[in-house]
């Protein structure tokens, strides 16, 4: 059973029930009370010689009988005659004056012999009269409107008549309470019909949007929205909103799926390359020296050199995939020790003097503190100096490199800023430039020109070190590098 079917029965048994309940209950109250409530209020209000409904009879026609108005004289003949008939049915005869001249009369002179013998001639001078003897019942009234004076005499001699056995009670009460039950049966369904509008609004819609939505998923569709109309309920708005974040991620993922695959070809590229380039040069000089090209000792010497000088270069491209893969699946375990960070530099730069001369690398050096001991790796952060200056100069445009290596302290923080002078990189694009495999910029598109996985290894080192990097760019490429002080 679907929501929607559970949601409408329970609005009708919300209107069927009560009404249920609260009629047997009536049903029960009335069968238990009846003759101690019902019946005395029967007798109260109940007419059984018609005295009282014949009065009112009378008093339904006052408006027609008192008004003298020339123009509405058929309306007071109508009702006139209206009066007549209701009172012969009751058994009376009626006599209408207005104005002292009389309009109807079919009081016969016997009728007025049995008013005189229970009244006596002094009723003729009263104006109002209503008296009973037996079958025998007289009404006298009249009304006065402005100047106009209408009077009614009405006198039943006591013929057997049906009787009409007329009610208030029944009549006008029962009347009463039909209509209140039923205003309250209608208002119970209209209420109830909007409440059930106003919950398909704000439960069934919002389930039926995430349902499409998560259809559309199936099929590979992610941008079919989730619209929330008017208010909701926290719990399903909150449900909608982690629908649409959930949405978004899946987007943002298979957007960076499909980015990290693109990368991912890239990278099998230029490992293709890197392999073939000098599979190739040493499969040349080999065959050089089987077939006798080489026919010197000199010569000889110098195919061995290039033979030994590409192998070199497949080892440490196989290296850096491997070390890479040691970083990727948590296998890395760095030995750090205590030193000073200014120290492992420079020695690294007196060390790598002869390579930077050939390499034209000139570097400035800065340092704005006496606070450098850091618990790290030597040997790992000789690998990151050796990417940072090889990226340099293998991405540089100017013949000779500056770099600017700069030195200082903030809190319990020591921050190392490497800066080149090369074409630097679109500002949207520093955060990537860590990833594996990405080449963002045109500069560094080529893929024979590396792996791309230099500065993702750079990164991996500086976390196992609990530092942080960051890239932006200042008259060429900066590297920021954050490491913890170390504290006794």
């Amino acid at each position: 059973m679907t929501l929607k079917q559970r949601m409408l029965i329970s609005n009708l048994i919300m209107i069927v029930l009560p009404f249920v309940i609260s009629s047997l209950v009536g049903l029960f109250a009335a069968a238990m009370m009846h003759d101690a409530y019902w019946n005395p209020v029967e007798n109260m209000f109940s007419d059984r010689d018609e005295l009282v409904y014949a009065q009112s009879l009378l008093y339904e026609e006052q408006g027609p009988l008192t008004d003298t108005d020339p123009a509405h004289v058929e309306q007071r003949d109508a009702a006139v005659r209206r009066l007549v008939i209701q009172m012969a049915d009751l058994g009376y005869h009626v006599q209408y004056t207005l104005n002292g001249e009389e309009q109807f009369n079919n009081i016969t002179p016997e009728d007025d012999q049995i008013g005189i013998g229970i009244l006596g001639e002094e009723a003729r001078k009263l104006d109002y009269i209503t008296a009973s003897k037996g079958n025998v019942h007289i009404i006298k009234t009249q009304w006065i409107n402005g100047n106009d004076v209408a009077i009614i005499r009405a006198i039943n001699p006591g013929k057997d008549m049906e009787p009409v056995h007329f009610s208030f009670f029944y009549t006008y009460v029962s009347l009463f309470l039909f209509i209140m039950f039923f205003f309250v049966l209608i208002t119970m369904v209209i209420v109830n019909t909007i409440m059930y509008n106003k919950s398909k609004e704000l439960i069934l819609d919002p389930l039926q949007q995430i349902s499409r939505a998560a259809k559309a998923i199936r099929s590979g569709d992610l941008t079919t929205p989730v619209n929330l109309k008017g208010k909701q309920t926290e719990e399903l708005l909150q449900v909608c909103h982690d629908f649409s974040d959930m949405q978004t991620y899946l987007k943002n993922s298979m957007a960076r799926q499909a980015e990290y695959e693109k990368y991912r070809r890239e990278l099998l590229a230029g490992i293709s390359h890197d392999l073939r380039t000098p599979l190739t040069s040493i499969k040349g000089y080999a065959e050089g020296l089987l077939t006798g090209i080489a026919d010197t000792k000199e010569k000889q010497q110098r195919y061995y050199r290039a033979i030994q000088t590409r192998a070199d270069d497949l080892e440490r491209l196989v290296n850096n995939l491997s070390l890479y893969n040691h970083f990727d699946t948590s296998m890395f375990m760095a030995k750090p020790e205590i030193c000073s960070f200014s120290e492992i530099l420079q020695t690294y730069i007196i060390e790598e003097k002869e390579r930077f001369e050939k390499d034209n690398i000139v570097v400035e050096w800065n340092m704005e503190t006496d606070e450098d001991k850091v618990y790290l790796d030597k040997t790992e952060f000789h690998r990151i100096f050796d990417n940072l200056f090889n990226n340099s100069v293998k991405y540089r445009v100017c013949p000779v490199s500056h770099i600017r290596l700069h030195l200082e302290k903030e809190d319990n923080i020591l921050v190392f800023l490497f800066s080149d002078d090369g074409p630097g990189i679109v500002a949207s694009n520093t955060d990537y430039i860590f990833e594996a495999f990405v080449r963002l910029d045109a500069a560094r598109t080529h893929t024979d020109q590396g792996s791309g996985l230099g500065l993702a290894i750079v990164k991996k080192i500086i976390e196992a070190h609990k530092g942080t990097i960051r890239a932006y760019n200042d008259r060429g490429l900066t590297i920021c590098i954050t490491l913890p002080l170390y504290k006794e």
